[in-house]
């Protein structure tokens, strides 16, 4: 089972935040999540509360949720 990113909508696929998560990560296996895809707009709130799972990250640039 592959892990889970959840990827906020502040951070984009060409952010240097997440060129560098991935550069991390290597290769290991891992699910991402781009909520500016999936669920445009959802509020941090919605986040934290549905959308997040014990043993899953989160990628955000927020300095607070």
């Amino acid at each position: 089972m592959s892990k889970r990113v959840v990827v906020d909508e502040n951070v984009g696929r060409t952010s240097p935040l997440w060129l560098a998560f991935q550069k991390a990560l290597g290769s290991e296996d891992w699910d991402y999540l781009f909520l500016a895809e999936a669920h445009p707009g959802i509020p941090d709130v919605e986040i934290l509360d549905k959308l997040l799972k014990p043993g899953m990250v989160l990628l955000t640039a927020d300095c607070v949720l």
